[in-house]
């Protein structure tokens, strides 16, 4: 299950830094029970793509404008 806000603080409307949860372990392909934490900003259409990846969707290439995966992400 994944759970993602569009924005960090509604008030001032600023994208960066979204709280994202990942949770359960995706029938053995998600290693549970730990926090990643990326200092750079990363679109999260990049995150998205790395789990199509992680989860081996066939025919995704990209999703939306990925440019790429999470290296530090590993399903």
């Amino acid at each position: 299950m994944l759970h993602e806000s569009n924005m960090i603080n509604g008030n001032g409307h600023k994208k960066d830094n979204l709280p994202i949860v990942m949770a359960g372990a995706g029938s053995g392909v998600i290693t549970p029970e730990s926090h990643l934490h990326i200092n750079s900003p990363i679109p999260l259409a990049i995150l998205l793509f790395s789990i199509s990846q992680g989860f081996d969707v066939e025919g995704v290439d990209h999703y939306s404008d990925s440019i790429g995966t999470i290296s530090e992400l590993t399903l």
